[in-house]
């Protein structure tokens, strides 16, 4: 019943047919301007850039920069990233073909409505990543900072934030060609490009909700489980290496800092981030 009153709707172009193609247009410009502005921050910001500016220090970090800290990693971890999750799997849902041709006002208005939100939650994990993540130990010297150890932040900022925005645009790219092939917009596809357009596809969405559960994990991971998650190629090397000898808890840490170190200065070419660097003391 309901998808027939909405073909019949549909079909009358005075009606609510003229106010869903509205409601479409928003749609996709919102998902457009999106996918510009987190394409963009892939490429220029500094929080996204394997290359960007980091302080080292040798020094201690003082209480209060380990205060600040673990409440921005404690806010990721407990807040943001789940309230992110929550919001793209409710806007996957509403992207579902199905879904927008059963109720197609319903869905375009939550998707509207989930936009502004979800790009408000973004612009603050990306402060709290980038401010965590501004002022590091040097390796070494931060056996005593535990879940703010430097290679922790460092994959944090780099990898798994980075993946994260690309995982996001992509979403938000294909979210705009399935709208058009479902016609839900005034902005049509040509015909010669609607065999090179995808129609909309959960994994998708799932891919960003795996990207995000990574992050979790991440955060609040072992030092073991961390070589798991971001070198998986790796770890059966760094198992065995472990299996050989009864090493302490800080010999495991150091060889892991160190496993750190060669990999990230092989990727960069040997242009290593963890050159001495200015000491600076506060978090600016």
């Amino acid at each position: 019943m309901t998808s027939s009153l909405t073909e019949a709707h549909m079909e009358d172009p005075c009606g609510p047919r003229k106010k869903i193609l509205e409601y479409g247009d928003s749609v996709i410009d919102g998902f457009r301007a999106l996918t510009e502005k987190y394409a963009r921050e892939d490429c220029e910001c500094p929080y996204v850039r394997p290359d960007m500016p980091i302080t080292y220090q040798e020094h201690r970090l003082s209480d209060e920069q380990v205060e600040m800290k673990k409440a921005l990693l404690d806010s990721l971890h407990s807040s943001l990233l789940p309230r992110l999750r929550q919001q793209i799997s409710t806007m996957s849902l509403s992207l579902e073909p199905s879904n927008l041709k059963e109720d197609p006002t319903l869905h375009l208005q939550r998707i509207l409505a989930l936009q502004p939100e979800v790009d408000k939650t973004w612009d603050q994990i990306q402060s709290a990543t980038l401010s965590v993540s501004k002022v590091l130990m040097k390796f070494g010297n931060d056996q005593y900072l535990k879940e703010l150890k430097s290679f922790r932040l460092f994959n944090l900022r780099t990898h798994f934030i980075k993946n994260l925005s690309s995982f996001l645009s992509a979403l938000f790219s294909e979210s705009v060609d399935s709208i058009r092939l479902l016609n839900l917009s005034n902005q049509k596809i040509p015909r010669w490009c609607r065999y090179m357009c995808s129609a909309w596809k959960s994994e998708y969405g799932h891919s960003v909700l795996k990207a995000i559960d990574s992050t979790l994990a991440w955060i609040k991971a072992s030092e073991f489980e961390m070589v798991q998650l971001n070198w998986p190629s790796e770890a059966g090397l760094f198992r065995l290496r472990r299996s050989r000898r009864s090493g302490s808890r800080e010999d495991d840490e150091k060889e892991l800092d160190s496993e750190f170190r060669s990999r990230k200065s092989r990727e960069l070419g040997n242009k290593s981030p963890y050159k001495e660097r200015p000491i600076n003391i506060g978090l600016e």
